[in-house]
Order: structure tokens, then C-alpha cells, then sequence
């Protein structure tokens, strides 16, 4: 995203860093550019903050502050709910050669918050749909940022919680997708699913409630 951005702005900024905004020249400087979004940050003005935090990325891709930009862009992103603008930024960053804790944090999150569609989406038999593909994202991403030696205990913390809701999402979306096979005749395919279910997620209350009507099943033939 801010990638696309520094482009446009490489266009629009000469060599004085001197940045032509309709028929007005602003001269942009590191510390400026930072202390701008900063002062919108405090005010609250947030969007704006993350325009300008995203735009001294883009301008300064080696500043010592960029972390920190990058950050701040991420929370914003978060706590206003702009989780399409969270994924599109944190993937970027995720995908660079080594990842911070936060990017991949933000990434679990932003793809968590995005599954969750009110109506299931199956169009892949093999995947499970669009949900699925995203929850498998985000429990990669929180097992990463659970392995990752530079996380803080907090973010860890965090990563272990959000990671057993998108285990147990996971099992609820196996569990309708072997619902639908049932319904359509196909039992080994249901099976299969469930049997999935058990295995991978042990400590989910879906995979619970299936050794449990497992057991009950049996007790009764017994």
C-alpha cells in the first residue's frame, strides 16, 4: 500500500524533499513529516494520522522512526476497525525478509476480524471457502508471532488468546463443511472432516463435543 504511495510521491517530490500540493510547495522534512502525524495522532484525528505516518514510510523508508510509524499505522488500523487497510499493510511488511512481531500480529488479527462473514462461504470444496482460507492465515501468523524470540510477553499473551478463538473458528467451519457433506449423501467426506477436527483440534469444544457424541454413540450399542 504505502509502497504505491512513495511512488506517487517520488513523482510529485524534488530533490529538496520540497512536495508540490495543488499550487502550493511544502517543504518536507523527516522530523516534520513525523511531528505532523504525531500531533494528529494526539488530537485524536486518527485517519489523517495514519495518511501522514503512512506517507513518512513511504518517504523515508530508512528513518529510525519507521518502526514506530509503521506501529501506529497498525493500531490506528485496528482500533478504528479499517481491518481491509490492517491486512493490506501489515502484508506488505510481512512479506519483507524478516518480519517484526507486530506486523505479524496485526496480520493474525486483520485476517480474524475479516472471516468473520456473517454467512459461511463455501466456494472451494477442498479449501473451504474464503473464511477458512483466512482463518489458516491467522493461526500461522499468531504461531509465528508465539515463536518469534523478540515477543513481548504481552503480544504473546495476545497471540496464545486471539489463537485458540481462530483454532476454535476453524473447527466450527470443518464442522459445518462435514454438516453439508452429510446432508448431501457424502458420509466418508463428513467423516473425514470430523475425524480432522479431532486430530488437529484436540482442545477446541467442537472437537469435545465430537469424542463426546462419539462416546454416547458407543455407550449406547454397548
Amino acid at each position: 500500500m504505502y509502497q504505491l504511495l512513495f511512488i506517487a510521491l517520488v513523482f510529485l517530490t524534488g530533490c529538496d524533499n520540497s512536495l508540490v500540493l495543488g499550487n502550493e510547495d511544502v517543504n518536507v522534512s523527516e522530523k516534520k513529516l513525523f511531528a505532523s502525524a504525531q500531533a494528529l495522532d494526539k488530537t485524536h484525528d486518527f485517519e489523517q494520522a495514519a495518511e501522514q505516518y503512512e506517507n513518512f514510510v513511504g518517504l523515508f523508508p530508512f528513518s529510525p522512526k519507521k518502526a514506530l510509524a509503521e506501529l501506529r499505522v497498525m493500531k490506528i488500523y485496528d482500533y478504528l476497525g479499517h481491518y481491509e487497510d490492517l491486512e493490506a499493510f501489515s502484508e506488505e511488511l510481512v512479506q519483507s525478509s524478516s518480519p517484526t512481531p507486530e506486523s505479524l500480529y496485526y496480520f493474525a488479527r486483520a485476517n480474524f476480524k475479516l472471516s468473520r462473514s456473517e454467512f459461511f462461504d463455501l466456494i472451494s470444496k477442498d479449501l473451504g471457502g474464503s473464511d477458512l482460507i483466512r482463518l489458516e492465515k491467522s493461526k500461522q501468523a499468531y504461531e509465528e508471532v508465539i515463536r518469534h524470540k523478540g515477543s513481548s510477553l504481552a503480544l504473546k499473551n495476545s497471540a496464545k488468546k486471539e489463537h485458540a478463538e481462530v483454532c476454535e473458528m476453524i473447527a466450527k467451519n470443518h464442522y459445518k463443511i462435514g454438516q453439508f457433506y452429510l446432508k448431501n449423501g457424502h458420509e466418508k467426506a463428513a467423516n473425514l472432516r470430523f475425524e480432522q477436527i479431532k486430530n488437529l483440534y484436540p482442545s477446541t469444544n467442537v472437537a469435545r463435543t465430537l469424542v463426546q457424541n462419539q462416546k454416547n454413540l458407543t455407550a449406547s450399542i454397548g
